[in-house]
Order: C-alpha cells, then structure tokens, then sequence
C-alpha cells in the first residue's frame, strides 16, 4: 500500500584528531589523541503491544460519489481496548466496480507526527504512513490502497499501526479485521444495525463517565484529600 514517507534526520559524528607541538629546539613531533570511546548509544524506543477488540461489527454505508459516477461506499470499523471506549477507528472507502480503495485511519491524540506510523497486515511488510493533520478528538490519515493491499486485507486476520507516543514509547495496535471481506462485497448495512451499535457505544461511554465520577466522588470522601477535576462529557 502505497503511504506517504517521513524522512527523520540522521546526524553523523566525525572524530577529530588533535596535534601538538614540542619544544621549538627540539624535533617537531605529532601527538594524536586517541579516539574518545563512542557515546553509548540511546536506548531504543520501548514497544508497548496494544491488542484492540470491537465490540461491533465492520459497518458499510453507501451513497452518491459526489466525485464521479457511480456509488461511493465505505466500509468502517472502530477498535478499543476491552471495556473501553473506540480509540482507532480504520475506514475504507471504494467506488463500486473499481479495484482500489483509499484507507483512512483515525488514531488516538498524543502522537507524534513525524515520523508518522508503520502499518503492516498480518505478517506482511510494515509499510510507511504520514498524518494528514490531528485535531482535539484525534490525528487523521488517508493513503491510497493498491488492488493488491486491498486483497490482502479482505483475507487478512489483522491490522497492525505501530506509531510514536510523546514520551517516545511506541504502541502497536492489533486490531482483528476478520469480517472486512464479507462487509466489503457485501450489501450496505441495515440502519437499525447502526442505530444500535452507535447506542451500544454511546451506552459504554455513559458508564464509564458514571464509574469515573463515582470514583472521584470516593477519592474526595476520603479525609485530606486533593478534589479530583470532573471528568470531561
């Protein structure tokens, strides 16, 4: 799959050798310096593996290519970590009748931009990917998906984003595709399907904002304690 690249800086360290001089009456001799011992080298970014699941099902809606003839449909499933709500969402959009599909991801905020995120399917390739832009809710990117990729991925088992957190950790995210191929070629799906995941997810981030006021509601009981901030709606 074809993905933008995000070169980072390399920055090169050259040794430098150092000459001096004796006495003026005596022979003029060349002292070099030995090599200084090489910088021990930055620990490598910790890898933190983040095993997604979906509580629903890959969801396809179609309408009028408002670019050119034909249909315009996507195919989109939101991804989280268990009891938790969606903190990736991958979307793919395809005309009907052609081979190729664009892929947008919608990834969590606290990232890094550059150098942008690595995406692989199963065991294949990690492959190169640059943000289009992030914004308060979440960092967004959209990359061609060659007939090929595309295939593969309608086959595939799972979808792997590795990207940069701020504290130069890097997340891999898991996410299971099974299911994709099925709702790819498949009819659009039902809006009484969607009308009930959306108030699925809309149910789970209503108790989980419960469960966290509750939470701070106990801390504040406790004698000497710091008032916790609300949580945000």
């Amino acid at each position: 799959m074809k993905m933008k690249l995000l070169h980072l800086p390399v920055i090169a360290l050259a040794a430098l050798s150092v000459a001096t001089h004796a006495d003026a009456a005596k022979a003029k001799k060349k002292i070099v310096k030995k090599p200084e011992a090489a910088k021990a080298a930055a620990p490598e970014p910790k890898i933190v593996q983040a095993d997604l699941v979906s509580g629903s099902p890959w969801v396809k809606i179609c309408g009028k290519n408002p670019q050119g003839k034909g249909q315009l449909c996507m195919t989109e499933r939101a991804f989280g970590l268990a009891n938790q709500p969606p903190i990736m969402i991958v979307a793919v959009y395809q005309v009907q009748g052609e081979k190729t599909a664009v892929l947008n991801l919608n990834l969590p905020t606290g990232l890094l931009l550059r150098p942008g995120y690595r995406i692989s399917i199963d065991s294949g390739a990690a492959e190169p990917g640059g943000f289009d832009y992030c914004l308060p809710n979440g960092c967004f990117s959209r990359g061609n998906l060659p007939a090929p990729a595309l295939v593969k991925l309608t086959k595939s088992k799972e979808l792997h984003v590795s990207v940069q957190r701020m504290d130069g950790k890097i997340v891999t995210f898991n996410a299971p595709t099974d299911g994709f191929g099925k709702a790819l070629e498949g009819p659009a799906t039902d809006p009484k399907v969607l009308a009930a995941a959306q108030k699925k997810e809309d149910d789970m981030r209503a108790a989980l904002m419960k469960k966290a006021e509750q939470e701070r509601q106990q801390l504040e009981a406790k004698p000497g304690a710091t008032p916790a901030p609300a949580a945000k709606k």
